[in-house]
């Protein structure tokens, strides 16, 4: 090749890279927080017409405008038709074409097989992802009663009714064998119904015996004993699981095929197509295009949602599930079972002719970052990729005395009282019968008084 020929191409190509030195590349953006892709100042509502603040997208291409050749910096260009997500090949095209913006971010691939876009190309976007869900977290929490969880409210109101009965029927017993009955047979029917529902019959009552061996009193006393042998093992079985049972439990679906018949909340619905061919049913927020922009009420709707029972999982791009799961380890947790759907982030250009330098310029310089550790790093660093919430013991764990204490509030209350009642009628019993003595001395005193002076007279 000649060396005028050199010369001239040398010179042309300066030319040409003065022209572009220190150019802006101009990116279409949503004009609202989309974690953790974009990230605006959170005290403005959307539409967010001001430069990001933080994200994927904005510290990716700080870096990645480094390598553009005869480019310094980058311009985020809020596209407000964003707010919907849907067809973005089709409303990103006319900003495109008019070079009011150079790259655009689409999750929407369908521009090859599309004529009408043949003037569009793809390059690589910053990652693919999947979909998770975020299901809820109950942390339970020991208390004084726990020991009569083992059984419902109903059942502990029937067994109450059962000591009654067993009163009535035990009274009625003692009437037919023809005793005299009062209220302190009454009394001591109710007592011996209790007793043996604790599982052990009393021996103490004059009238036990003699009611258990009629035919009437041993067929009750079979019904009580078949009663009391079921309440026990099921209250003992019962019990021990209770107070062992693990003190955080997981609400939601589990694995796909429990998904695939869950009621999820889709956080961006604008998405939903994407997620709802692996869910049972869509529950629907309701919102306005506008609010479900944005991302502060759209995540209040879906945890409202979620704990109050409405919806049995979150589902979320796995990124943005993770930095939800992360801010909030108390309240969910995110099943490593489910990953569903494939979201891929795409960039789409201008792919005439006289656009192909800069294509292959962007693609470069988006290949040499995407696998490179600083990319990695602050990729980490956004979306809590190797950060995990607290290791949560989901095993059985140890009885306290506050999983019992209800017992021992119970036992000692009455053996106070027992006590107190005890002590109080042994002193006034002592005191009766010191009295009585006093009296019998007194009156033995008058009778040998009298006596003596009937001798004297």
């Amino acid at each position: 090749m000649p060396l005028w020929s050199i010369v001239a191409i040398l010179a042309l190509t300066c030319a040409q890279c003065s022209s572009v030195e220190g150019a802006t590349l101009k990116i279409g953006m949503m004009p609202y927080t989309f974690e953790p892709i974009i990230r605006y100042d959170p005290t403005k509502p959307p539409p967010n017409l001001e430069q990001p603040i933080d994200g994927l997208y904005k510290r990716f291409w700080d870096a990645v405008i480094q390598d553009v050749y005869g480019y310094d910096s980058v311009q985020f260009v809020p596209v407000m038709e964003y707010m919907t997500l849907q067809d973005t090949i089709g409303f990103l095209t006319p900003y495109l074409r008019s070079g009011a913006i150079d790259v655009a971010w689409s999750p929407d691939a369908s521009g090859p097989q599309r004529p009408e876009f043949d003037d569009m190309v793809y390059v690589p976007g910053l990652a693919r992802t999947s979909f998770a869900v975020l299901g809820r977290k109950e942390i339970k929490k020991n208390n004084l009663m726990q020991f009569v969880t083992p059984l419902s409210g109903q059942v502990w109101g029937m067994l109450a009714a059962s000591v009654v009965m067993g009163g009535f029927v035990i009274f009625a017993l003692m009437f037919a064998e023809k005793h005299n009955v009062g209220r302190k047979e009454a009394a001591w029917s109710m007592y011996e119904s209790f007793a043996a529902l604790l599982g052990a019959e009393s021996i103490e009552s004059k009238y036990i015996a003699i009611v258990m061996s009629s035919p009437l009193g041993r067929l009750f006393r079979i019904a009580l004993l078949f009663l009391v042998l079921i309440v026990t093992a099921t209250y003992t079985a019962n019990l021990a699981a209770f107070l062992t049972a693990p003190t955080t439990v997981l609400h939601g679906p589990q694995t796909v095929d429990e998904l695939r018949s869950a009621r999820v909340c889709i956080r961006s619905q604008p998405v939903a197509n994407l997620i709802m061919p692996h869910i049972g049913f869509n529950v629907e927020n309701g919102m306005s295009v506008v609010d479900n922009a944005d991302p502060v009420k759209t995540a209040e709707w879906t945890e409202r949602a979620l704990m109050s029972g409405e919806c049995d999982a979150i589902a979320d791009m796995e990124d943005m599930a993770r930095v939800r799961l992360l801010d909030a380890c108390d309240k969910f947790h995110m099943p490593d079972g489910i990953r569903v759907g494939e979201y891929s982030a795409y960039h789409i250009m201008r792919g005439g002719a006289g656009e192909r330098g800069l294509v292959e310029n962007v693609t470069s310089a988006i290949l040499r970052h995407l696998p490179s550790t600083e990319r990695i790093d602050y990729f980490k660093d956004i979306t809590g990729k190797g950060r995990t919430c607290p290791k949560t013991e989901y095993g059985t764990q140890t009885v306290t005395l506050v999983s019992l204490g209800g017992v021992f509030i119970v036992f000692f209350s009455i053996s106070f009282v027992v006590l107190v009642a005890a002590l109080a009628k042994g002193f006034m019993d002592k005191k009766d019968n010191a009295s009585k003595a006093i009296a019998t001395l007194q009156d033995s005193a008058m009778k040998v008084a009298g006596g003596g002076r009937m001798r004297t007279a």
